[in-house]
């Protein structure tokens, strides 16, 4: 019969749900080339060339698999390494990537970071072996604290304001001071006052006046 004739794929090698019968068996993509990191900060570009061997197949894909490290760039290896949180950002996204450049943000500062880009193909479910992938290891920069989330208004007088705020979510470091610009709403001349804690009295306000 028909069926008689169809061969069996050697170890290693594989045809996709999607594959005919009769067509030519493939296997697994060797790893990805050459990634190069460019860390600004607490973002990160990851760019990266074709694995050698695409594994006879056209529908090459790809995966970065992004995971945080405990302490400085010389502390163990990837057992002091876990994935990443939902937070981290992948743009234009984290699985599937046709391209092979990725744009990574939301990362933390003074941070070690793991990333394995994968490549993948049809055939890539089939085998019981991981995707081979190649790794690079960053650490983020510095960077400035994320914005004060909310501003409360305690007291007010005729001519002074008392404020509190809280804290930036991410400080990104020891916050030394806060600086807060205010202004009447018909002039626009802006004052700045600056305080290490996060509260502030104004003082020397016009009565009845509109402050920003």
């Amino acid at each position: 019969s028909p069926a008689a004739s169809i061969c069996t794929c050697h170890s290693n090698f594989y045809r996709a749900d999607s594959d005919s019968a009769d067509s030519a068996c493939t296997t697994v993509p060797s790893p990805p080339r050459g990634v190069i990191s460019n860390v600004n900060e607490t973002t990160l570009i990851l760019e990266w060339s074709e694995p050698r061997d695409l594994g006879g197949r056209d529908d090459l894909l790809y995966n970065v698999i992004c995971k945080k490290c405990r302490g400085g760039p010389g502390a163990g290896g990837t057992s002091a390494c876990s994935r990443c949180d939902d937070n981290v950002e992948f743009v234009p996204r984290q699985l599937g990537l046709t391209e092979r450049r990725v744009h990574i943000s939301h990362l933390l500062a003074h941070t070690r970071y793991t990333f394995e880009v994968q490549a993948v193909n049809g055939v890539s479910g089939k085998s019981p072996l991981p995707p081979r992938y190649a790794a690079v290891n960053i650490t983020t920069n510095q960077a400035a604290p994320s914005e004060v989330p909310t501003l409360h208004l305690h007291s007010s007088s005729g001519s002074s304001l008392t404020l509190s705020w809280a804290p930036p979510e991410r400080p990104n470091g020891v916050i030394l001071d806060y600086e807060m610009k205010y202004f009447e709403k018909s002039e626009g001349i802006a004052s700045t006052v600056t305080s290490q804690k996060n509260s502030v009295q104004l003082d020397g306000l016009r009565p009845e006046a509109r402050y920003v």
